[in-house]
């Protein structure tokens, strides 16, 4: 599948509405009809549902967002390396989890400009099984994910060395508004609404089977988001509280956007933070960017800790 294919695609599941993609693909929407049919029958998939108007992606195209955004995200970096000659040794290509994308890896890059100024740093998002994909194909030369006690990455450790950063916490939180209104709710009875991740990544797991499945609360999910920053944004909203890295919502918690709430029915969940590399001789190469990239990471992360107490709120 060409780039023209996946972004008609990609337009068409963010717009969800076929005369929309059409017009952000600059085509009349007959021609733009034309090319989602020949990609159905290409494929023999179907992949547009047409039995309304206007015709919407089907939930199995759906279902493959994050896999066309990563190919498409593959063909342009291909695309832009070819273009400007970048030597392979001058990139230094990142996976990870959106929560850790988000903020702690961006803030901890900024504390080592100096030391990565001959390099091209290339940051990609995804899940946890998108990342190690990414990995185990050299297309990125470090990955950085969460692991628990209870769930730690299987890896090939002939092939992959992994090394444990830092401690992250997932964190319960919602906004002043929503926990006063939550003051005299029945332990048991009541219904609590929530914002969270989906089961099937990794900190939905978390959040559903360590969390909510084992609390003697009742839940009322609001609002189900991959991104971090959108459960963020809707729980400061007072959509739902919500369980996120604390690594993620420091500024929040300074500026009293959202509170972390004190209760032994709100357990707070220790998430380790792990680098994995490949055993290559290009990694060889990145060592010491690595392991100083690793320091200011577990900085970062850690910097957080001192503003959990502060933001704390009996509940």
């Amino acid at each position: 599948m060409n780039q023209q294919a996946l972004e008609d695609l990609l337009a068409l599941i963010k717009l969800r509405n076929v005369s929309r993609a059409a017009r952000i693909r600059n085509i009349s929407q007959s021609a733009y009809s034309r090319r989602l049919q020949a990609i159905e029958a290409n494929h023999g998939a179907k992949l547009v549902d047409r039995t309304g108007r206007p015709a919407t992606p089907t939930s199995s195209l759906l279902e493959m967002t994050s896999e066309i955004e990563s190919a498409l995200d593959s063909i342009k970096r291909v695309s832009r390396n070819l273009k400007r000659g970048y030597k392979e040794n001058q990139v230094l290509a990142i996976a990870a989890l959106h929560s850790l994308s988000s903020v702690p890896i961006p803030k901890a890059i900024s504390q080592i400009q100096g030391l990565l100024s001959g390099h091209q740093i290339q940051l990609r998002s995804g899940n946890q099984s998108t990342c190690f994909r990414l990995l185990m194909t050299e297309e990125v030369s470090l990955m950085l994910a969460y692991e628990t006690a209870r769930s730690t990455l299987d890896i090939p450790k002939d092939l992959v060395v992994k090394t444990p950063v830092t401690t992250d916490f997932l964190v319960p939180v919602g906004s002043p508004k929503l926990l006063n209104s939550l003051e005299n709710i029945t332990l048991g009875e009541d219904q609590i609404p929530i914002v969270t991740y989906p089961e099937n990544i990794f900190l939905g797991q978390q959040v559903h089977q360590e969390l909510i499945a084992k609390s003697a609360h009742h839940f009322s999910q609001k609002l189900c988001a991959e991104m971090t920053s959108a459960i963020v944004s809707s729980a400061q909203a007072g959509l739902g509280m919500a369980w996120l890295p604390l690594s993620s919502i420091e500024g929040e918690l300074k500026h009293g956007l959202l509170k972390v709430i004190d209760s032994p029915y709100f357990p707070i969940h220790e998430l380790t933070v792990s680098m994995l590399r490949l055993r290559t001789r290009k990694m060889e190469k990145l060592t010491s960017v690595c392991n100083t990239l690793s320091i200011e990471l577990k900085n970062t992360i850690q910097g957080a800790y001192a503003v959990l107490e502060k933001a704390k709120v009996k509940f």
